[in-house]
């Protein structure tokens, strides 16, 4: 799933993202974001009523693509206005997609909100009338035990992205918590410019840990449970048929050679899979039962002719 905020052009750069999502062969749900900040960059941009419209013809002209999904994303109580929210909701409801929205990333984000609207995030997002079963929260690393409650009453998930909170130092989300209290949940990498690595296998490991380190057990999210949250139960909250081998599921399948030696010992080859396996130790990939990657090499784009491009583009760079 991509967040994607370039949309001050109307629909051009979420279409080049679509195309190349296409050419790559990968399997893309495009959150598309709707921002109307003042303070926000002048390319995340727009009006209430263009941005409804924009996002509605996006729906639309890909509602039938096998591997495109498309959903609307006020991007956060703080970027986006009450207006901006509820025609994101209202076309959630419309076109019967999740909402995708961030949700108390960083301490600032619910003192502001407090502040702006006289309730923290989710509380005010209740208010909006837009918690509910079709809500996809993302991060929510500030909750309060009230919070998590009303979330699970209300049906909202969260989606959880550990590198990008450790990487911005946001904190950790209570996450076992929130399981507990009947939360769905699944995983996210968040983007390039707050995560280095955009590997779902990452997050998983990161996840399990965290949790770890946050109630100081070492039992707390088991490998099963963080590995869960990586695929079925993502996939379930993004309303995608895929995430298990089992019949009627999308082809969406990863292949590991098992005599990778990040794999050995081979005592629980699932907790191998989520605390030990090299990135090396995946040969295949298929989606939607197409093959994108075989033998460890992607079948659909020539990688060194795109690294020489990418070399020759940020020439000069410095970060």
């Amino acid at each position: 799933m991509d967040f994607f905020y370039l949309n001050d052009d109307g629909n051009e750069n979420a279409e080049a993202v679509i195309e190349a999502a296409r050419r790559v062969g990968i399997r893309l749900v495009l959150a598309r974001a709707l921002y109307d900040w003042e303070g926000a960059p002048k390319r995340y941009r727009e009006s209430v009523p263009d941005a409804r419209r924009r996002v509605e013809s996006l729906i639309a002209r890909h509602r039938h693509d096998e591997t495109v999904d498309v959903h609307p994303a006020p991007h956060s109580p703080h970027g986006a206005s009450s207006a901006m929210i509820r025609a994101g909701w209202e076309v959630a409801e419309q076109a019967g997609t999740p909402f995708h929205i961030h949700v108390a990333e960083g301490q600032y984000e619910g003192q502001r909100t407090l502040a702006e609207h006289g309730a923290t995030p989710i509380r005010y997002l209740d208010t909006l009338g837009v918690l509910g079963p079709r809500t996809i929260a993302v991060h929510c690393v500030w909750l309060d035990d009230d919070e998590i409650a009303l979330m699970a009453a209300r049906g909202a998930a969260l989606a959880y992205c550990p590198s990008s909170n450790m990487f911005l130092g946001d904190g950790i989300s209570r996450v076992t918590e929130m399981l507990a209290a009947g939360v769905r949940a699944g995983l996210g990498t968040d983007g390039g410019c707050t995560n280095n690595r955009l590997s779902v296998f990452e997050e998983v490991r990161m996840t399990s840990l965290l949790q770890r380190v946050r109630h100081l057990d070492g039992t707390a999210l088991g490998a099963k449970a963080a590995f869960d949250l990586g695929t079925r139960s993502g996939a379930a909250m993004l309303d995608l048929d895929t995430g298990t081998i089992a019949r009627g599921q999308l082809a969406d399948l990863v292949a590991v050679d098992l005599g990778d030696p990040s794999l050995h010992p081979r005592t629980d080859l699932l907790a191998s899979v989520v605390y030990a396996m090299s990135p090396r130790a995946i040969t295949d990939v298929w989606v939607h039962g197409r093959p994108v990657v075989a033998d460890r090499r992607l079948t659909t784009l020539d990688m060194d002719e795109l690294l020489a491009r990418v070399r020759a583009l940020t020439t000069g760079w410095r970060l």
